[in-house]
C-alpha cells in the first residue's frame, strides 16, 4: 500500500501530460481541415495579390509627381516662403487615386472623379517606379468610369506592360471574400485590404467635390477602400477584378463601394473596339 500513492500520481502527472500534447493538435477531422482550409485561403491571398500589384497604377496630377517620387510629402522651400513672405498663400490640395491596367496598349482604367480636372495633367506610377504621362482621357457617358492611355517621354505607347484580368460579376454572392488595391497619397505606394461582399446591387448617392451623383449596380464591401485607392481593383481570390472601387462611407460605417466588372466590362469594350 505505501507504494500505491507515488505511482497513482506519476500516473495523473502522465495523464496531464498527455492532455496537453493531444490537446496542442487538432482534436478532429473537422479541425485539421479548416485549419487547412485556411492555411489554403491565405496563400490564395498572398498569391491573388502578387498578381494584381504589378497592374495598379498610381493616378496623380502630373505638378505633385515630386511629391509622389521623393521620400517624404514635405513641400518645398518657395511654398513655405510664400506663407511667411508673401501673405496668405492659396491652399495646396494633393489629389491622387489609383487605376489598372487593362489592355496591352496601356490603357488604364479608373474612377472618372479622379481624373475629372481638366486644368490638370495627370501621370500614372506603376509599382515598380516606372512613370508614364496621361496623353488621352475617355470618359463614360454613364457612371464614374474613365479610361487612360499612357505614354513615355519620347511620346511612344509603352509596352509589355502587366494586365489585370477582368471577370464578369454574374454570379457574385454576398459572403464571398474579396480583395481591393490601391495607392496611397504621397510616396508610400500600394496599400491593400480585404473583406467580404456585403451586398450587391446597391444605390447611392456620391458626393464629391463637383456635386452629387447617383451610383447603381454597386457591390458593397466590408474590405476598407484607402484614400487615394478610388479607381482601384477590387479582385476575388485568384486575383481576378471583379469590380472598380468608387466610394466609400465617411460616416465611420466602414462601407466601400465598387462598380461591378460587367459595367467595366461593358464600357472597354464599347471604346476599344474590342
Amino acid at each position: 500500500m505505501r507504494n500505491l500513492v507515488p505511482f497513482l500520481f506519476l500516473a495523473f502527472l502522465a495523464g496531464m501530460l498527455g492532455a496537453v500534447l493531444i490537446s496542442s493538435y487538432p482534436s478532429t477531422a473537422e479541425d485539421k481541415q479548416a485549419s487547412d482550409a485556411a492555411f489554403s485561403e491565405e496563400a490564395a491571398m498572398v498569391a491573388a495579390i502578387k498578381k494584381l500589384r504589378p497592374c495598379v497604377v498610381a493616378v496623380v496630377p502630373t505638378r505633385d509627381l515630386p511629391l509622389y517620387q521623393s521620400d517624404s510629402l514635405d513641400f518645398d522651400d518657395d511654398y513655405y516662403e510664400s506663407l511667411i513672405f508673401g501673405g496668405i498663400a492659396e491652399p495646396y490640395v494633393m489629389t491622387s487615386g489609383s487605376g489598372f491596367l487593362v489592355h496591352e496598349d496601356a490603357w488604364v482604367l479608373t474612377s472618372a472623379h479622379v481624373v475629372d480636372n481638366e486644368d490638370l495633367l495627370y501621370s500614372a506610377i506603376l509599382n515598380d517606379g516606372q512613370t508614364f504621362q496621361v496623353s488621352e482621357i475617355v470618359f463614360a457617358d454613364e457612371g464614374d468610369m474613365a479610361l487612360l492611355h499612357l505614354q513615355n517621354k519620347q511620346g511612344d505607347v509603352p509596352s509589355g506592360l502587366p494586365i489585370a484580368r477582368l471577370v464578369e460579376s454574374y454570379g457574385l454572392e454576398a459572403g464571398q471574400k474579396v480583395i481591393a488595391v490601391g495607392s496611397f497619397p504621397g510616396s508610400l505606394g500600394q496599400t491593400v485590404s480585404s473583406g467580404i461582399i456585403s451586398a450587391l446591387n446597391r444605390s447611392i448617392r456620391a458626393i464629391g467635390l463637383d456635386g452629387e451623383e447617383d451610383l447603381v449596380h454597386l457591390i458593397q464591401t466590408d474590405s476598407a477602400i484607402q484614400p487615394g485607392s478610388s479607381g482601384g481593383p477590387l479582385a476575388n481570390l485568384q486575383g481576378e477584378v471583379i469590380g472598380m472601387s468608387t466610394a466609400v462611407t465617411t460616416d465611420g460605417g466602414n462601407m466601400g463601394f465598387a462598380i461591378p466588372s460587367n459595367d467595366l466590362l461593358a464600357f472597354i469594350a464599347k471604346e476599344l473596339a474590342l
